[in-house]
């Protein structure tokens, strides 16, 4: 289980996120809000690239900074992928696996594995600079995956993805779920529908809690799911 205790992030004078407090089981959930609402820096916080200057995150009870399995348990898709495009695809897989203390022989079997579910088995020759943005994306799922972690995270996971590719994306998380805790920011309602059991809203930093996609539909809901997206998309 991950758990974030009155976890509150500045920058300076702003307050991006205030007194978050939630707790993320198994599952698949979606993570929405207007622009600013903070769900970029909640996730930042979440994969230990941001310190909090209050609160606590934990894994199980432990606190994620000192969490060895923690750092092995996650796979994290930036809503902006900073690609190494000189290198071949399969280079950069190693690159991540390599960051991730992986095993050679496990990365040996993995890679392909997963570049096949991606649709990129064929591509691991080709530079990264050579691929085009549906490609890269999938690249950067990708290499989330490597070492079956128990806990994903992915900002804008479909951004620049083609229909077809959307659907094999969804497929795949629908496989992937089982015990893992899966977390998807995103701004397009039908990934939201298609794949969450649950579904976290955010507005202007702070957490205005965590619905069924039946509560988030009822037009009833103050600071419900349409609401919600009809105040902007977060990019």
């Amino acid at each position: 289980m991950l758990e974030i205790r009155n976890v509150t992030k500045n920058f300076r004078r702003k307050r991006a996120l205030n007194q978050i407090n939630c707790k993320i089981d198994s599952g698949i959930y979606g993570l929405i809000g207007s622009n600013g609402a903070g769900k970029t820096t909640l996730l930042r916080c979440l994969t230990g690239l941001y310190r909090v200057n209050q609160g606590e995150i934990l894994w199980n009870g432990e606190k994620i900074q000192q969490s060895r399995s923690y750092k092995d348990s996650i796979g994290y898709l930036p809503q902006k992928l900073e690609v190494l495009k000189d290198l071949k695809v399969k280079e950069y897989m190693e690159y991540f696996g390599d960051a991730k203390e992986m095993d050679p022989d496990q990365m040996k079997k993995e890679i392909p594995e997963i570049l096949e579910r991606l649709n990129l088995k064929d591509q691991m020759e080709q530079k990264v600079r050579s691929l085009s943005g549906g490609m890269t994306r999938r690249l950067g799922i990708a290499q989330a995956l490597l070492n079956d972690p128990k806990l994903l995270i992915f900002d804008e996971p479909t951004a620049g993805l083609d229909p077809e590719e959307r659907m094999r994306f969804k497929n795949l998380i629908a496989e992937l779920a089982g015990d893992r805790t899966i977390i998807i920011s995103t701004h397009i309602v039908e990934d939201i529908d298609a794949l969450c059991d649950q579904v976290i809203v955010m507005k202007k930093g702070r957490l205005l809690g965590t619905y069924s996609l039946e509560e988030l539909h009822k037009p009833t809901l103050e600071d419900g799911y349409l609401w919600i997206m009809s105040e902007g998309k977060e990019s």
